[in-house]
């Protein structure tokens, strides 16, 4: 029981800034529609965070599995996380929010892993029962690692630029001023998608001119 209470008594939890990164590439590109490989990230995401769910339970004797509905609303949350912070992304970073859209933005999850990195904080935690977490210690540090892809076609599918990246991102799980297990992992995947998509915005600068062109030939959406 006391596992789970610990898993689960973070005061943290995710806001609409963590959504929103201001780190706009020099000038944007013309409006784009956004495309998900959803596959990649909900065979990777949704994974990890139905074993999270299924872990947590198990380690709390006194606790009992959540509902089918309940685990599937959890597990779906990573997801739909992934299509707002790109969407945001591609609308305040790095192409115009109106006009005709002149092409899309595709994002793939090619790599993801993710980790407890704070065995230093786990093992004492384990050891006291987990009174030390009561006085402020961390119970863990969730750390994601990612690659990301983005693509930029014009409407007809056409590829015209490809950019891969890779990111990390972590965050404490911990009482008071922590996030619980799962608020944690959610976290810890914006904060590596985030920094993929510096990466990535950081290679597209150098061929704004050139795609901005080729999009305005191919152009607008029929």
């Amino acid at each position: 029981m006391v596992a789970g209470l610990v898993l689960l008594a973070g005061c943290r939890t995710i806001q609409i800034s963590d959504f929103h990164s201001a780190t706009p590439t020099p000038e944007p590109l013309p409006k784009l529609g956004l495309a998900v490989h959803t596959e990649s990230f909900a065979l990777l995401f949704g994974r990890e965070m139905a074993e999270d769910i299924l872990i947590g339970n198990a380690l709390d004797p006194g606790g009992y599995f959540p509902s089918p509905i309940g685990v599937f609303t959890q597990v779906g949350q990573p997801l739909h996380d992934v299509y707002v912070l790109l969407g945001n992304e591609l609308s305040d970073n790095i192409a115009l929010g109106t006009g005709e859209q002149q092409g899309k933005a595709r994002f793939k999850l090619i790599y993801y892993n993710r980790y407890n990195s704070g065995w230093g904080y786990t093992i004492p935690s384990a050891l006291t029962a987990f009174a030390v977490n009561i006085f402020g210690l961390p119970f863990a540090v969730t750390k994601s690692e990612v690659e990301l892809q983005m693509e930029v076609t014009d409407n007809s599918g056409r590829v015209l630029s490809r950019y891969r990246a890779p990111g990390t991102g972590k965050t404490k799980v911990a009482m008071y001023y922590g996030y619980s297990g799962v608020g944690a992992l959610r976290k810890a995947n914006l904060l590596a998608l985030q920094d993929a998509m510096q990466g990535i915005k950081k290679q597209l600068a150098a061929d704004l001119p050139q795609l901005k062109e080729q999009l305005s030939q191919a152009g607008p959406d029929q």
